[in-house]
């Protein structure tokens, strides 16, 4: 009986998502985005969310126009974590056009702040949208 309580267990630790995949980036733009998320005010300060060559690649994400891009973190309910240590409980979701992107190193881009918008979400405004970030001109 013991040895199907602890498979029951192992079960239900190895089943959890080791990824929190909820939020969610739509380019509802006419130009084709890269995106940027901080826990306060300041770019430079970004997290790493995708994989790439360089550290522009690492803290960034592109996103066509029209497109929705998934944005995970690793962790059983990331997201919810990353906010409770953001500064005001709020992420920073930075847009950079493409051809800002692809023309400006990552410390200008950050120093002259060469981003078209900063959209502030807390918990409360993500799940109210069902963590669906739409980016619109």
């Amino acid at each position: 009986m013991k040895a199907f309580y602890l498979t029951i267990v192992l079960l239900i630790i190895c089943g959890c998502d080791k990824y929190d995949i909820r939020l969610n980036i739509k380019n509802s733009n006419n130009e084709t985005i890269y995106t940027a998320i901080s826990m306060d005010d300041q770019l430079e300060n970004s997290e790493e969310i995708t994989s790439g060559s360089d550290k522009k690649s690492h803290l960034t994400r592109k996103i066509e126009t029209g497109k929705t891009e998934n944005i995970e973190r690793y962790g059983f309910n990331a997201w919810n974590d990353f906010l409770k240590f953001s500064n005001e409980k709020s992420m920073r979701v930075f847009v950079i056009p493409e051809s800002v992107f692809n023309t400006n190193s990552w410390e200008d881009i950050c120093k002259k702040r060469m981003y078209t918008k900063v959209l502030k979400y807390s918990l409360n405004d993500l799940e109210k949208a069902n963590w669906l970030i739409d980016i619109k001109s």
